[in-house]
């Protein structure tokens, strides 16, 4: 039987809602070190994670996770390099805006 791969765009979202592993963590539930395994794909959460990740970033559970290798995964547009830069980029959004603090993970 295939291993089935969840991609997601956790971390993308956590940015763009400027919270933390530790703040989000903290509103799902979890510890710091399962949303940086989520984030990393090193770990599929359950359902109730999922849908806990997307009520916090304000994002459907389609935008947030998908199967890796099917098909409709082309309508999520982006590559993994894409979601870097976007991460990077809104980091530096915010250090312009002056809204990052000291020692904040990404």
């Amino acid at each position: 039987m295939k291993e089935i791969v969840i991609g997601n765009r956790l971390k993308l979202a956590r940015v763009e809602k400027d919270l933390t592993q530790e703040q989000l963590s903290e509103l799902v539930g979890v510890t710091r070190q399962t949303i940086g395994l989520i984030e990393a794909g090193k770990y599929n959460p359950s359902l109730k994670i999922c849908l806990l990740l997307a009520r916090h970033t304000g994002k459907g559970l389609d935008e947030l996770f998908w199967i890796e290798g099917e098909k409709d995964e082309e309508d999520h547009g982006k590559s993994e390099k894409d979601d870097e830069v976007a991460v990077r980029e809104c980091g530096a959004i915010g250090q312009r805006k002056g809204q990052r603090k000291r020692g904040r993970e990404l």
